[in-house]
């Protein structure tokens, strides 16, 4: 538990929805999309998890569910997981590996341009179990050491953790013991290189398919979206803890495509692969047709405007076909003229941009402070990347300029003027949400 400030905490913690109106605090209904967005399932859904370095099963004459593409014979190194009958998959792209034929388990591919990143595609596999299930296991092939999954029942991650594997690389077994038995949607995010083989669940019992997503939303950025400042391993490569994937679900999402690679931005490629700017992943997001599209808007172009206007101009109109466009900025302040060329273009476009208000600012870094600004404990040491603390505070700023836009006037906030934007997300804890996470369209 973090001993620095907690900005982000919402102003009294988890409450019904209220209807929006003239005489309702949007505030209010901010802060409890994000409690309930944040909360646990309830005692009754959270499994005891252990791990086996062993994939043999510990049930009698389990049923077992594979991945449509594993063991069938031969490896496949470019599936969209569509084709599947009894899981549904995070949007991305898969391949398989181990054992004999390369097809015992189904990994994340690397992302277009995301190989010098190791930026691969999150595998995250749903499904539904019946009324009388109570176990779960779960056969993974590590392909290193160190790997972690996280794990959602009923669209809530059991916690803010991962779950590590102690094992190494090899087969080995995952169990997911409830204390209860009872029908329940189960999404298991597997990091990194570690594949998913099987699902087994006690005999007489199946597994079916969830339903389709009805909001898919892709995000499209760099490393701040894709998992640095995660204390959790390859978190440069995936991570579910970023602002990017926290906004999303706020936002209402049921699917998310996490199309990030560290090092990329609007014109800026990741090292040695100069072609691997946000441009380059423009096609497999048309292809799944989200419902919505975060983009973030990148230090790795540079603090300068420079050309940054056309190219971002050039961008959004890359993605012709999708309804809801935001581009997020205004996260540090020492790259103000790289927002404001965004923003130009964003407004220019009739899309939507998203204004954090400069959060993190000052000279100091996380380990070594000097009083200077929030960077004292929301900036790695690295001077590049924030921590996981400033993830929650930008996620929950930008849903608060995000619910400014679909749900009122800022009038229904009680907006005060702050003396820096910090200030607004620090008072944010006691008298409302900040006045600086703008939004415009």
């Amino acid at each position: 538990m973090s001993t620095n400030p907690q900005p982000w905490e919402p102003n009294s913690g988890t409450r019904d929805m209220p209807e929006v109106g003239p005489h309702i605090r949007l505030s209010s209904w901010v802060d409890s999309r994000i409690a309930t967005a944040d909360a646990p399932p309830p005692a009754s859904d959270i499994p005891a998890i252990s791990w086996s370095s062993s994939d043999v099963t510990a049930l009698t004459s389990p049923v077992a569910f594979k991945p449509a593409v594993c063991g069938i014979g031969t490896r496949t190194t470019s599936w969209d997981g569509l084709s599947d009958t009894v899981f549904r998959y995070e949007p991305g792209v898969f391949e398989t590996d181990a054992g004999g034929g390369r097809d015992y388990a189904l990994y994340g591919a690397f992302k277009p341009g995301g190989e010098a990143q190791f930026a691969r595609w999150p595998l995250g596999i749903s499904f539904l179990t019946g009324t009388s299930n109570s176990v779960v296991e779960v056969a993974f092939y590590s392909k290193e050491t160190n790997n972690a999954v996280r794990v959602e029942i009923n669209g809530r991650f059991i916690s803010d953790a991962m779950n590590y594997t102690t094992q190494p690389s090899n087969s080995g077994k995952l169990t997911l013991t409830f204390p209860t038995a009872a029908a329940r949607s189960i999404r298991i995010w597997a990091f990194g290189t570690l594949g998913v083989a099987l699902v087994r669940v006690p005999t007489g019992q199946s597994l079916t398919q969830p339903p389709a997503p009805k909001r898919c939303i892709a995000l499209l950025g760099d490393s701040y979206l894709n998992g640095s400042g995660s204390t959790m391993p390859y978190a440069s490569t995936v991570d579910q803890t970023t602002f990017g994937v926290r906004l999303a679900r706020y936002m209402g999402a049921d699917a998310i495509m996490l199309a990030g690679v560290g090092g990329t931005g609007i014109e800026a490629g990741a090292t040695s692969i100069p072609t691997s700017n946000y441009a380059a992943r423009a096609a497999i997001i048309n292809a799944r047709a989200p419902q919505v599209l975060i983009i973030n808007a990148s230090i790795n172009d540079g603090a300068s405007a420079g050309t940054l206007q056309a190219s971002t101009t050039s961008l959004l109109q890359q993605f012709p076909n999708i309804r809801e466009v935001y581009i997020v900025g205004g996260f540090r302040s020492e790259y103000r003229d790289n927002y404001r060329a965004v923003r130009a273009a964003v407004e220019g476009a009739w899309k939507n941009y998203l204004d954090l208000g400069e959060p993190l600012f000052g000279s100091g870094r996380l380990g070594s402070p000097n009083g200077s600004g929030t960077n004292d404990y929301w900036l790695l040491e690295d001077g590049a990347h924030p921590s996981a603390d400033a993830h929650v505070a930008m996620a929950r700023g930008a849903f608060r300029a995000y619910a400014r836009m679909i749900l009122g006037s800022r009038a229904l906030f009680n907006a005060r003027p702050c003396r820096h934007a910090a200030d607004c997300f620090m008072a944010s804890a006691q008298s409302g949400p900040d006045t600086t996470a703008r939004a415009s369209r």
